[in-house]
Formats: structure tokens, C-alpha cells, sequence
């Protein structure tokens, strides 16, 4: 049987690593599609999340995204196929 979980509601905490595993784990469930995505990610975890794209063989781009709607320091990362 095939099933698939995922964040369904936002988990109020002000605890950094608790927000960098709920942002590893969701970013870890699309890397494994091994399908192209993009998306904002904190810039804060960043460097895990290429780490984690390098380790499985996977072309990334990011950039700084100072948009003031957004409320914080957050980066667009673009994760493309095999490299």
C-alpha cells in the first residue's frame, strides 16, 4: 500500500532546529521524488538542504529573496535532475 504524509498545518514554535527538521524533512520528501522542484527555503538552512542535494547527485541553484512580503530571510532554491 502506497502512502503519502505531509505537513498539513503549520506547527507554531519559536525553536529553530525544530523548524529546520519540519523544512529538512519536507524538502528530504521531494528530493526522493527525484523529480525538479523549486521553492523558498530559510536561508539559515540552506547550506544543509545543497549538502543534502550534493550528497544524492543533484544539480541546485539558489538565490537571496528580499521580498518584505515574505517577513525574513528566506532564499529560492532550485533543484534540478542528476547531475
Amino acid at each position: 500500500m502506497d502512502e503519502e504524509y505531509a505537513l498539513v498545518e503549520p506547527f507554531p514554535s519559536d525553536d529553530l532546529q525544530f523548524a529546520l527538521g519540519v523544512e529538512w524533512a519536507a524538502f528530504r520528501q521531494k528530493l526522493l521524488t527525484g523529480e525538479p522542484f523549486s521553492g523558498f527555503v530559510t536561508t539559515v538552512g540552506l547550506p544543509g538542504l545543497v549538502a543534502m542535494c550534493e550528497r544524492h547527485n543533484r544539480f541546485c541553484e539558489s538565490y537571496l529573496w528580499p521580498d518584505p512580503q515574505l517577513k525574513g530571510d528566506w532564499s529560492m532554491l532550485i533543484v534540478g535532475g542528476e547531475k
